[in-house]
């Protein structure tokens, strides 16, 4: 029990070292949004690029407290939902939000060698997407091989069944087209980490 108590204070003591700044990176779209977490007076940190669950139709840039326990640079960003958006848009979200993160992890103290994508459920498909299929972020002038690490948890590979839904399949249908990540398999790809169950 004094040891649980012990980690309990040390993680809240971490928690308190950060600060979050709110940053919209779509113009004055208010559902593109991300929070910044930082701790002043660090630098050359490890970054984490966080996209939330929620199936691609709901949820909202919520950093998880673990990330906060740590000498991380992290950044936990929203985007746009379906049906008002296609899912290649909330993809192109999702690459503009990192673009953002690579031309000014920098100014937070994170190192742009170190950048980490992960997200959970539709965040994990999302991430996959943008490592695997290069389009996405070549659009905005960023490499996809650039990153140090892609940790997609519990995201779908196949093409996610927010899309198979507005084509009118299934969603038990398995589809690997241009729209899974499984399609886009190359060998030069960024380390990847695919935690699933």
């Amino acid at each position: 029990l004094i040891v649980l108590c012990c980690v309990f204070v040390t993680c809240s003591l971490f928690a308190r070292e950060y600060k979050t700044d709110t940053v919209y990176y779509r113009g004055e779209d208010l559902r593109c949004y991300m929070e910044v977490s930082h701790i002043h007076g660090k630098s050359d940190k490890p970054v984490i690029v966080w996209f939330h669950p929620g199936g691609l139709t709901r949820g909202s840039a919520k950093t998880p407290d673990a990330f906060l326990t740590k000498d991380y640079l992290v950044v936990s960003a929203a985007y746009r939902f379906y049906p008002d958006v296609s899912v290649r848009e909330i993809i192109d979200d999702a690459a503009l939000a990192v673009t953002w993160v690579v031309k000014n992890a920098e100014r937070y103290g994170g190192a742009t060698s170190k950048i980490y994508l992960s997200g959970h459920s539709p965040g994990g498909y999302i991430v996959a997407m943008l490592a695997l299929d290069k389009s996405y972020l070549a659009k905005y002038d960023v490499d996809a091989d650039m990153f140090a690490g892609i940790i997609p948890l519990s995201g779908q590979m196949i093409t996610h069944f927010t899309e198979r839904k507005s084509r009118g399949m299934d969603k038990t249908k398995i589809v690997v087209d241009e729209m899974a990540p499984l399609n886009h398999l190359r060998p030069d790809a960024p380390p990847f980490l695919i935690i699933t169950g």
